[in-house]
């Protein structure tokens, strides 16, 4: 032993190193990296791409937000953040907690909005989430969500994620499987969407070019225009009238317009539309007609602009509607066009489009009618009901008549 004049002095003691005992080696690679991004406190760059891709486990990403946090404003650690509350997401889900799965990434989806506005990759990575969130609303029991069924909110977030990245395949394949399941767009859904909608719809719609309204309203009075007695008739009704713009087209055809909407907040629109309807009802509309038959009150032409859409199998509201007209009376009503080719073999009767409506076999349509006593008057193609996504909607126009009067008077009408 050397003499203690000659002793070399002990080195300082390291620092202790966080333990990468329970993380997967990837994982304590990207614990290295996010401790020296946090300690040159460069957030941005290399070192934060480093962190980002490799630091994918909870306890990776927790340490990591807290040092970023700790090295630089709040708002520079956002994106560990949302990794964070991601990584929490899929592995609450894993575990089979839903609920909480849906907590943890409606945080990294809020934390990612800032990033979608800026563009660029941040679209990417807010679409993965919101492909997430369709996974974790289709893993919740179909009832548990609010405002329509859990699996319908899937579908939503399944769309979103395509407008976001229009090329995510995953979400294009998942928002098909799901759509499969529904059979048309549940009254809760529909109400609270159109609710939400209510103070910007008129505008909105301006902006998408609707067409509909005035397409049916001129339809329609050219066909009743030509019937004995002409215009007006007694009573129309606006099925799905929303803020009352297919209203304005169809007041000068009727003595009595009376209106309904499964929403509240159209419905109060409509009534700021002062002298337009004689009658305004909140109801969902097959409802609506069941209570109509009770009565002795029918109608002489029944009109939905861009309604049936939201409906998959037409067969209930058909017979409704058949039932609420007198004889002769008229449907008139768009359908969206289907993606399939007119001269396709496959038979189909509807289908589930990415926006959420649903597109309609015309020749299934009008052989339904015929079973509920309608028979057909006009169909005609229409290449434009409204832009989506920049491009034409196209869509049918069709009216019907209800069939007792076919018998012993004008049996048609073609247009």
């Amino acid at each position: 032993m050397p003499p203690p004049s000659t002793r070399r002095p002990r080195p300082p003691p390291r620092p202790p190193r966080a333990s990468c005992a329970k993380l997967p080696a990837a994982s304590c690679a990207a614990l290295a990296a996010a401790l020296a991004l946090a300690a040159c406190a460069r957030i941005e760059g290399p070192l934060e791409r480093a962190a980002r891709s490799l630091c994918t486990s909870h306890a990776c990403l927790r340490l990591a937000a807290s040092l970023a946090r700790a090295a630089r404003p709040a708002a520079a650690a956002a994106p560990l953040e949302r990794s964070l509350a991601a990584a929490a997401a899929r592995e609450a889900l894993a575990r089979g907690e839903a609920a909480a799965a849906l907590e943890a990434v409606q945080t990294a989806i809020e934390l990612s909005e800032a990033g979608v506005r800026g563009g660029g990759g941040e679209r990417e990575a807010a679409a993965a989430l919101h492909l997430l969130k369709g996974r974790v609303l289709e893993a919740l029991p179909p009832r548990r969500c609010a405002a329509g069924s859990c699996p319908e909110h899937a579908a939503n977030a399944y769309r979103t994620a395509l407008q976001l990245s229009p090329g995510l395949a995953e979400a294009a394949a998942a928002l098909d499987a799901v759509s499969a399941t529904l059979r048309g767009a549940s009254a809760a859904y529909v109400r609270s969407l159109f609710d939400e909608y209510a103070a910007r719809f008129d505008e909105s719609l301006h902006r998408l070019e609707y067409q509909a309204p005035a397409l049916v309203g001129r339809a329609l009075a050219a066909v009743l225009s030509r019937r004995e007695g002409g215009l007006p008739v007694e009573r129309v009704l606006d099925a799905g009238c929303g803020t009352g713009l297919s209203g304005l087209e169809l007041r000068q055809l009727a003595v009595h317009l009376a209106g309904v909407d499964l929403s509240a907040g159209m419905i109060a629109r409509a009534r700021e539309r002062t002298g337009l309807y004689d009658a305004l009802k909140q109801s969902e509309l097959v409802e609506y007609l069941v209570d109509v038959q009770q009565g002795s009150t029918r109608f002489d032409a029944i009109v939905c602009a861009d309604v049936l859409n939201y409906f998959a199998d037409l067969t209930s509201v058909l017979r409704a509607v058949a039932g609420s007209l007198v004889r002769g009376g008229l449907l008139a009503f768009t359908l969206e066009a289907s993606p399939l080719e007119p001269d396709s073999a496959v038979e189909w009767q509807w289908k589930a489009l990415p926006s959420g409506r649903y597109a309609h076999n015309v020749e299934w349509v009008v052989s339904l009618a015929a079973q509920a006593g309608l028979q057909l008057v006009q169909r005609t193609p229409v290449p434009k009901l409204r832009l989506d996504g920049g491009r034409a909607v196209p869509g049918n126009l069709i009216i019907l008549s209800k069939r007792e009067a076919l018998e012993n008077s004008e049996a048609s009408v073609h247009i």
